[in-house]
C-alpha cells in the first residue's frame, strides 16, 4: 500500500510541474502578436497598438512584428508616438527599437512618453507589404526597482501618403 501511495504522489508532482512549466510558457507566447494593417489609398491610417508590458527581467526583450500594406503604391511618412493606459510604471525602464528595412530607431521609452516620434518614409509597392519590428528590452542594468512592475500602454501608428 506505501508503494502505491508514494507512486501516487510522485505522478501527482511530475504532472504539477510540467503543468506549470506548460503555463509559463503559454503566458510567454500571449505577449507576441502578429498584426495586418491596411492602409488608406487617399488620406491618413492611425492605429492603436495596445501592449501589456510585465514580468520582465533585466536584459530581456520582446519582439512584435506588423506589417503595412496598400493597394495601390505610393510613399508614406509613418509615425509612431505613445499613448498612456492604465497604471503602470514599467514603461520608465524600457528602451523601444523600431526597425524597418535597414532602417532601425532606438530611444528610452520615457522619450515616447514624453512626446518624442519615431518617423519613417516607406515607399510601397502594390501587393508588397512593409514589415516593422518592435521591439521593447528592459537593460541589463535595472535593477529591483523594476520587478513585478507593469506597463499598460498603446503605441500609436499614423500612415500619412506624401
Amino acid at each position: 500500500m506505501k508503494k502505491v501511495y508514494w507512486k501516487l504522489i510522485i505522478v501527482l508532482v511530475v504532472v504539477i510541474i510540467v503543468g506549470m512549466v506548460i503555463f509559463a510558457f503559454t503566458m510567454r507566447e500571449n505577449d507576441n502578436f502578429d498584426a495586418d494593417i491596411q492602409l488608406s489609398v487617399d488620406g491618413v491610417t492611425s492605429e492603436k497598438l495596445a501592449f501589456t508590458a510585465e514580468n520582465f527581467l533585466p536584459g530581456e526583450t520582446r519582439e512584435y512584428t506588423f506589417t503595412l500594406g496598400c493597394a495601390e503604391e505610393g510613399d508614406f511618412t509613418v509615425s509612431f508616438s505613445y499613448e498612456s493606459k492604465g497604471e503602470g510604471t514599467l514603461w520608465q525602464y524600457l528602451d523601444i527599437e523600431i526597425s524597418h528595412g535597414g532602417v532601425t530607431k532606438q530611444v528610452a521609452f520615457a522619450e515616447l512618453y514624453a512626446g518624442t516620434t519615431l518617423d519613417y518614409d516607406v515607399t510601397l509597392a502594390k501587393g508588397e507589404p512593409a514589415s516593422f519590428i518592435i521591439r521593447y528590452s528592459l537593460p541589463a542594468v535595472v535593477g529591483n526597482e523594476a520587478q513585478n512592475q507593469r506597463a499598460d500602454f498603446v503605441l500609436l501608428m499614423k500612415a500619412e501618403r506624401k
